[in-house]
């Protein structure tokens, strides 16, 4: 089972607690092959640190609303923590911009978004039609959304 570390840059008013994700993990496990590691670390952030990760990791000078990093795709052994899944950052300006458009919650998007990078450093991705039923029928089962189209 993944331990949640969980790091709150932003100090925004945000109705989700720690076992909200924690219970995200938990159903995200239920329906994906075992995980061997043992911890995943998540940030929530405001937009200008967002941007920094965002331009130092992918050379894109803007924030984005989710950006992860998977601990097995990094090549330096001395870099790499056996234990650990790998890092989710959320910005939350970015998730209620989001929020705003597509007329939902700020706590839905950002369960969304958590489960979407969670996703995304087990290994799925959603670059082909294929790919991304897979990865968004999880998701909506994770998050209890009916079935994905």
């Amino acid at each position: 089972m993944l331990r949640l570390i969980l790091i709150d840059e932003a100090q925004m008013p945000l109705a989700l607690k720690r076992a909200d994700f924690i219970r995200l993990i938990r159903k995200t496990e239920a329906l994906v092959p075992p995980i061997s590691e043992k911890e995943v670390e998540f940030v929530l952030m405001g937009d200008e640190r967002m941007r920094e990760i965002n331009s130092a990791s992918r050379g894109l000078d803007k924030p984005t609303d989710v950006l992860s990093f998977a601990n097995r795709e990094i090549q330096d052994p001395t870099l790499k923590d056996p234990h650990s899944l790998g890092q989710i950052f959320i910005s939350v300006p970015a998730a209620q911009r989001n929020a705003d458009e597509m007329r939902q919650s700020l706590e839905e998007e950002v369960r969304f978004l958590f489960v979407h990078g969670l996703l995304h450093i087990l290994g799925y991705d959603h670059q082909t039609l294929k790919e991304e039923k897979v990865m968004m029928t999880i998701a909506y089962e994770v998050l209890g959304r009916p079935a994905y189209c």
